[in-house]
């Protein structure tokens, strides 16, 4: 599959972002899966987010969710939808989505733990977004880039 981005990309990613930048954390629905995928819906008129919601309900329902789709992380999971790794997280662009690999935490955020499935951040405006209990996380690409195992995930450009 290979997404393309609608020529209003750039305004549908920003509504959708001030739309969702306080929701807190639900699984499947706004969580580090679904909340990128929401975006590449947005951007690119598909309907993965849709078909997310409402699979799992906990982490270690979205680990045995993920299993069953073959994905054993994340990016997997962004590379069935389409998205091109890029490898360098220092190249993303707005709209495109970065991966880090599963670790005890992400940087500069003591507690904030991603075991076995890693995280799908995305690139809005320079910076890399999460969602969190209290609503999205915003990070700098180089904290990022600094995770080993860190790989760019490009969304059709």
């Amino acid at each position: 599959m290979t997404l393309r981005r609608r020529g209003d990309w750039d305004r549908r990613l920003r509504a959708y972002f001030e739309r969702t930048r306080t929701a807190a954390l639900m699984w499947s629905v706004h969580d580090c899966a679904a909340w990128p995928l929401g975006a590449i819906d947005a951007m690119c008129d598909t309907t993965h987010a849709v078909e997310l919601a409402g699979a799992y309900d906990s982490f270690e329902t979205a680990v045995t969710y993920c299993a069953g789709r073959g994905w054993p992380t994340l990016l997997e999971a962004a590379v069935a939808v389409g998205c091109l790794p890029i490898h360098n997280v220092l190249l993303t662009q707005r709209g495109d989505v970065v991966f880090l690999p599963p670790t005890d935490r992400v940087p500069d955020e003591p507690g904030f733990h991603a075991p076995t499935l890693g995280i799908l951040l995305l690139n809005v405006d320079g910076s890399i977004y999460v969602p969190s209990p209290t609503g999205l996380r915003r990070y700098l690409p180089q904290a990022a880039a600094r995770v080993a195992g860190a790989i760019g995930l490009q969304v059709g450009r």
